[in-house]
């Protein structure tokens, strides 16, 4: 089927989702992301590049946990910057078709014109949707033409007023057919 990547800031992080073609389900559980470095002050971008191979329309989607973000600043306790889980706002699940402002569909095949994903019906190959995240792709009913989707997250990570500023990522995704953290 495809493959998917994760990148921040424009530079490979190395967390891949595989292709559905091999042993290893892309959909089917969670794969662990764990981030240290490529971070800034200020804003970042990361990005989930997620490839539908059929060239016929087909499921589609992203999932996201991102638990941890840290600002480890010298000598103060860790603190997490914010979290975010895909389909998901403070007062709980959204529900489908709307849309996911924590992302930006930043690249997509064409016929697809929408520029926010929006939560999705689950296919039922894949992991339901569950009490903190859900499926999101370009479409409710997680059909979507072959080719890339990129998922953007902007966050902004404060400096830190005395020592050198380290920033972690960890969680899990999914994506289907597969996906890259970029």
């Amino acid at each position: 089927d495809d493959w998917a990547t994760m990148h921040l800031n424009g530079l490979p992080t190395g967390n891949t989702v595989p292709s559905t073609q091999f042993p290893h389900l892309s959909f089917g559980g969670w794969h662990p992301v764990q981030i240290t470095n490529g971070f800034v002050c200020g804003n970042n971008c990361l990005d989930f590049y997620v490839t539908n191979a059929w060239t016929f329309p087909n499921p589609t989607g992203l999932r996201a946990q991102l638990t941890n973000v840290f600002n480890n600043c010298c000598c103060q306790p860790a603190q997490t910057v914010f979290s975010v889980f895909s389909g998901q706002v403070a007062a709980g699940p959204l529900p489908v078709g709307t849309p996911d402002t924590q992302f930006a569909l930043t690249c997509a095949p064409p016929g697809v014109s929408v520029t926010t994903p929006v939560v999705v019906k689950p296919n039922p190959f894949w992991l339901p949707n569950g009490p903190s995240s859900q499926w999101i792709g370009p479409d409710p009913s997680n059909i979507g033409p072959g080719g890339v989707y990129c998922y953007t997250l902007s966050f902004n990570l404060p400096p830190c007023t005395s020592g050198n500023p380290t920033y972690r990522v960890t969680g899990g995704w999914m994506g289907d057919d597969a996906g890259t953290i970029l």
